[in-house]
């Protein structure tokens, strides 16, 4: 099994080159701004000066907040915001290798105001991992039980770096870690990990939902998922992109191995 996680970041001397360039770009609005000493010094820290919870509900607050920006002078610069405080979540895009099929959801979305199509998701409970969310909302919102990996991640004493052990260690699940991603952070601290599991051998129970969940789920084929669902969602269409380039990636690696195996085993005339 394999447990891919994200790229690495980038090194060092890249960010570097990069933070050249982006100084360069500002240095004509620098010397405009220099003599009231107004230039915002971008490689400071933001210091959070006031901070009032205006909304609690019972899975967001909001904050306003006074913000202090650090300059280049000796004093900071003062800016009015808001935050939406949310608990980080996953998104997950179930795939059932031995079908090449893959598992989508509908139900109400307050966003959009209306049944939307998207992948199982859910927020991650007190301080668990990713992936232990993941099996978790995977087991009770489809019935999705994994073989030997499910009952780990709804055991609450079972580590996470034990579980991330035993997934890499399963023959029944690969996992593609795409990464966590702020989906707002202009105006929210929300954190939202992507996953893909390439599942081989589970089965499935009963579905546990909240009293207010209401969601259908199928299973697709590709080519229903790709070119014929609407999928409203930013990161449910990053996560079908995403899969779309790594099945290519497959197509490719499958064909060169194809070709490798005939040219390998081709007779070719020595006066050739």
């Amino acid at each position: 099994m394999m447990l891919n996680l994200p790229v690495s970041q980038p090194s060092g001397a890249a960010l570097e080159r990069i933070e050249k360039r982006l100084q360069a770009t500002k240095a004509a609005e620098n010397e405009t701004q220099a003599s009231s000493g107004s230039v915002v010094n971008m490689l400071g820290t933001p210091q959070i000066a006031r901070s009032v919870e205006t909304y609690r509900g019972a899975i967001f607050s909001v904050d306003d907040r006074t913000v202090q920006l650090p300059t280049t002078a000796d004093i900071s610069i003062d800016i009015p915001r808001q935050i939406v405080h949310h608990s980080p979540a996953v998104i997950l895009l179930v795939h059932d290798v031995s079908r090449d099929a893959y598992l989508v959801e509908r139900e109400y979305r307050v966003g959009s105001n209306s049944f939307s199509f998207g992948f199982p998701a859910g927020l991650r409970d007190n301080q668990e991992s990713a992936l232990q969310s993941a099996f978790r909302e995977l087991a009770e919102e489809t019935g999705i039980v994994v073989e030997g990996i499910a009952h780990l991640a709804s055991d609450p004493d079972f580590a996470a770096k034990k579980l991330q052990h035993a997934v890499e260690a399963s023959e029944n699940v690969d996992v593609d870690v795409l990464g966590t991603f702020y989906p707002s952070s202009g105006m929210s601290d929300e954190q939202v990990t992507l996953l893909t599991l390439h599942l081989k051998k589970f089965h499935v129970e009963g579905r546990h939902f909240d009293a207010d969940e209401h969601v259908q789920s199928t299973w697709v084929s590709w080519k229903e998922l790709s070119e014929v669902i609407p999928f409203q969602g930013s990161h449910t269409n990053f996560l079908i992109l995403n899969e779309k380039l790594h099945r290519s990636r497959r197509i490719q690696t499958s064909h060169a191995q194809a070709m490798g195996t005939i040219l390998s085993t081709s007779s070719i005339p020595e006066s050739f």
